[in-house]
């Protein structure tokens, strides 16, 4: 939608969040978060190809603002 409309992205990221929820827990533990607000990424233009750079630029944006590895799919 963001590439559509020529809107940029503002990547957020949570420093410390993984650790608060952990695996079967069902409510988060106290602790700190920081957050980091990136640069606006302003998307190349409309299209499939442009979102999906749009997405990857994104991403790298908020892997580089992480304390914790990226874990992937």
């Amino acid at each position: 939608m963001a590439a559509e409309t020529g809107t940029p992205v503002v990547p957020v990221a949570l420093n410390g969040s993984r650790g608060l929820l952990r695996d079967a827990a069902w409510l988060p533990e106290r602790g700190a978060v920081r957050i980091t607000i990136g640069e606006a990424i302003p998307p190349a233009g409309p299209g499939w190809d442009q979102a999906l750079a749009l997405r990857d630029a994104a991403r790298n944006a908020l892997a580089a603002r992480l304390a914790e590895p990226a874990l992937d799919a």
